[in-house]
């Protein structure tokens, strides 16, 4: 009986550090995203990429500002 009981024991134990180590990698990737998305402001910060476009769209087009 005390057997099987460790075997219980030791699956539960298995699982919540798969789940731990799940919980760690999703961590890891959303810091890996925030990281990116900072990157990516800085450079599109630094090559001007959100300046206004200097024309309108219209329907038919667009037209000099």
């Amino acid at each position: 009986m005390f057997t099987v009981a460790l075997i219980i024991a030791a699956w539960f134990a298995l699982c919540a550090g798969l789940i731990a180590l799940a919980r760690g990698a999703r961590l890891a990737d959303e810091i890996e995203l925030q990281q990116q998305d900072r990157e990516d402001a800085a450079w599109c910060e630094a090559h001007a990429v959100n300046q206004p476009i200097p024309f309108e769209l219209t329907d038919t087009g667009r037209t000099a500002a």
